[in-house]
C-alpha cells in the first residue's frame, strides 16, 4: 500500500498462473473487487493497494476476503 495522493482509493490485483487455474484466479479477482467496493468508505480516499494472493481461494467466502482487506489498511494506517 501507498499514498496516491488522489481523492479516491485504487486496486490492483496480480495473481499468478502457478497459484491456481483461471477459474480460481478469477474468483479471486471477483472477491477482492466485490470487497473493495463495499468497503470502500472504510478503506478511505488516497491509497493505492496492490494485492498478490499466493493460495487457492477454494474455501473463501466474501466475509473473509473482507476482513484480509480491511486488516491490512487497518495495519497500513496504523503504521503512518
Amino acid at each position: 500500500m501507498r499514498p496516491n495522493g488522489l481523492p479516491h482509493a485504487r486496486l490492483a490485483i496480480s495473481i499468478s498462473g502457478k497459484v491456481c487455474n483461471s477459474v480460481l484466479r478469477n474468483r479471486w479477482k471477483r472477491l477482492l473487487r466485490e470487497a473493495f467496493r463495499l468497503n470502500g468508505e472504510a478503506i478511505g480516499p488516497g491509497i493505492d493497494i496492490v494485492v498478490v494472493p499466493t493460495r487457492p481461494p477454494e474455501s473463501l467466502k466474501l466475509v473473509d476476503v473482507e476482513g484480509m482487506l480491511l486488516d491490512l489498511v487497518k495495519r497500513h494506517r496504523g503504521t503512518r
